[in-house]
Order: structure tokens, then sequence, then C-alpha cells
């Protein structure tokens, strides 16, 4: 089981959000976690158009611990500015058991997140389609990046 935080409600684990995204996103070199450090402490301190979703594990030894996170971040592709807010940069601990429960419990509280905020529509960019397609988005566009095909999907909330 696990419990669900806002960062701005908890800006002590900023550290602690920033290592388990570096290390769950493979980048844990020095450069790359100071970089999540600052982006994680701006989002501790804003709160009010943007936030992380932390997921504690509340039982067991792993107790305290993130099981999880999510952001909610104002505008995130400079290509779609006029699109907003953004829900990303999901990871989900490897102890986690059930990774789709946790990754819909997630993508649900930062979508009310949103509402909380104000905001009456959400977007993502993501490499696959299939999944936020399941839980009302609709693509808005395809682009390539590096090889990769990329989608911008929608919700209205």
């Amino acid at each position: 089981m696990v419990e669900f935080i806002r960062l701005s409600d908890c800006p002590a684990i900023v550290e602690q959000c920033a290592s388990f995204h570096a290390t769950l996103s493979g980048d844990d070199s020095g450069e790359g976690l100071e970089m999540r450090i600052a982006a994680f402490r701006r989002l501790a301190l804003d709160g009010e158009q943007e936030d992380g979703i932390v997921a504690l594990f509340d039982e067991g030894y792993q107790k305290g611990k993130i099981a999880g996170l999510a952001v909610l971040l104002a505008a995130e592709l400079e290509a779609f500015e006029e699109l907003g807010p953004w829900q990303t940069g999901m990871k989900i601990s490897p102890a986690v058991k059930d990774h789709e429960a946790l990754k819909s419990a997630l993508s649900d509280q930062v979508e009310n997140l949103a509402l909380d905020l104000g905001h009456d529509q959400i977007f993502v960019h993501a490499d696959e389609r299939g999944w936020f397609e399941s839980r009302g988005y609709s693509e808005i566009e395809a682009f390539e990046r590096g090889g990769e095909t990329f989608w911008v999907l929608g919700k209205a909330l």
C-alpha cells in the first residue's frame, strides 16, 4: 500500500525524490542529480501551478520510501507552449508489485491536482500512446526525436 503526498507539502524529501528520479532515469551522475535537485526544489516551492505527487510505501520494511512519483508542469515542450499543464516525469520503484495499478493511481492524482489548481484539461508527451488513450487522452500530434516517435496527447478533465 502507498500514501500520496504533494511535494510542496513535504519539501524535506526533495533530494530523495531527485535521487529516485535520477536513478530510475539512468542519469544519476553528479550533474544530472544536481539538475534534478534544483528542479524538484523549484516544484516544492511552487505548489500553486506546478507540483509533484509522491507515492510513499506506508507499511513494511519499505515504509516511508518512495514507491513512485509524477509531476505536473505548467509548460513542457517549447513547440507546444500554448498547451498546459503537463503530466510528466512518472517513475515507479522496481519494489512495487503492481506497476500498472500505481501508474494509474499516480496519473489520477496528477489529474486531480490539475483540477484542484483550476485546469480543465491536461497534456502528456509519451513514447507510448495506448495506455494514455485507454485513460481518455486523445492524440494531438506525433513527432520524431532521435529516430523515435513520440505523441502529444490531451484530455479534458
